[in-house]
């Protein structure tokens, strides 16, 4: 399934960004307290995720965004924490909602 959005219209500026902090730091609290309780699998998917919603902040700044470079990083990240397994299955399942 290709996508196209040809332009994003934001009335507030304001708006999405407190909406992409509201997630970075909600994520790095997650992260945060399952340190504090000792949870690996919990520390290390909000570690992963946590520089999402400022990575694809930034990207949706550019006149041409390419959201392939961010999943890259992200993929880089993934493998890194040895949470390949957890991207592979995410992606399966988001293909197959596709093929629905």
């Amino acid at each position: 399934m290709n996508l196209i959005i040809k332009q994003i219209h934001v009335k507030n500026k304001d708006q999405i960004n407190l909406i992409f902090r509201a997630l970075s730091l909600a994520l790095l609290e997650i992260r945060e307290e399952a340190y504090s309780i000792k949870n690996p699998k919990i520390y290390k998917l909000s570690d992963l995720i946590h520089n999402l919603p400022g990575a694809i902040q930034q990207e949706i700044k550019k006149e041409s965004p390419d959201f392939g470079s961010v999943l890259d990083t992200f993929e880089k990240r993934a493998e890194g924490a040895k949470m390949l397994f957890w991207l592979d299955n995410l992606k399966n399942q988001t293909n197959s909602l596709e093929e629905e």
